[in-house]
């Protein structure tokens, strides 16, 4: 199924689906882990600290690495939107991807919004 927008072309679902989901499954694992941090210490940690355990590590190194992954991907999304724009045909791609950096962006602002001590600790 497709929409039409009137200057991009035919946008397919399936393809705004993979642009949203992918930073929208990221903020759910950040909330995962979230909770999974503060159930494991009972606290949020300290400026410095080190994480206990091998589960807790292996989420902390899966969610960091995504977001980093996540970041970097915008270089491509630049890189390829942009001539999109150019081919008619190709134009629905840009839309895909702008929608995609759209989402990293709100993930973004969302990992902001958590609590203080826990972004002291991650940015450290």
């Amino acid at each position: 199924m497709t929409t039409r927008w009137n200057w991009f072309g035919p946008v397919s679902l399936k393809g705004i689906a993979w642009a949203v989901g992918i930073p929208t499954a990221w903020i759910l694992m950040g909330a995962l882990f979230l909770a999974h941090l503060w159930l494991a210490l009972g606290r949020w940690p300290n400026f410095g600290e080190s994480l206990q355990g091998n589960l807790l590590r292996l989420h902390y190194e899966v969610w960091v690495g995504w977001l980093k992954g996540m970041m970097i991907s915008l270089f491509l999304v630049g890189a390829v939107g942009v001539p999109c724009l150019f081919k008619r045909a190709w134009r629905p791609i840009s839309v895909c991807l702008g929608l995609y950096a759209l989402g990293v962006a709100l993930a973004w602002g969302a990992l902001n919004l958590a609590p203080n001590p826990f972004l002291n600790w991650l940015f450290d």
